[in-house]
């Protein structure tokens, strides 16, 4: 993690809960130490499901050679629409490639702010890549961050 001076943060997490497969690739993760507001700015939380009708950003460490300089640079596709969604699972036509999985699916709201709606469960790199929507996971979000 970088913080907002562009100081390299690494820290130990540990697991609270997860999914248990690809089909809810999922995981929630506690830092063991605190991270000052003022070091990291945090992503808020979707309140309800993505607006299909509104664009998403995926971002994730993808394994690629290019871009993604295997693994240790966050590579990005804006501007993505929703292709399907459920409860459970989403679709989308953003390139992500291998390695982006976990990474946030983030939406802008009616206001202009960024809320984490989803995390990348897999992508072909060639313009197709799913994710689990917060709605398939808000109830653990529930149990382990309050």
């Amino acid at each position: 993690m970088v913080s907002l001076s562009g100081e390299t943060l690494r820290l130990e997490a540990y697991r609270l809960g997860d999914g248990g497969g690809m089909h809810a690739d999922w995981a929630i993760l506690r830092l063991r130490a605190t991270v000052p507001d003022t070091d990291v700015a945090a992503l808020q939380i979707h309140p309800q499901v993505a607006d299909p009708d509104l664009p998403v950003t995926m971002a994730g460490f993808s394994g690629d050679e290019g871009m993604g300089n295997d693994g240790l640079a966050l590579t990005f596709d804006p501007g993505c629409a929703i292709t399907a969604q459920d409860r459970n699972l989403g679709d989308t036509d953003c390139t992500a490639f291998k390695g982006a999985s976990g990474g946030a699916v983030v939406q802008l709201s009616s206001a202009g702010e960024p809320k984490m709606c989803g995390v990348i469960s897999q992508g072909n790199g060639e313009g197709r890549s799913t994710f689990v929507p917060v709605s398939g996971f808000r109830y653990a979000l529930d149990i382990y961050l309050k």
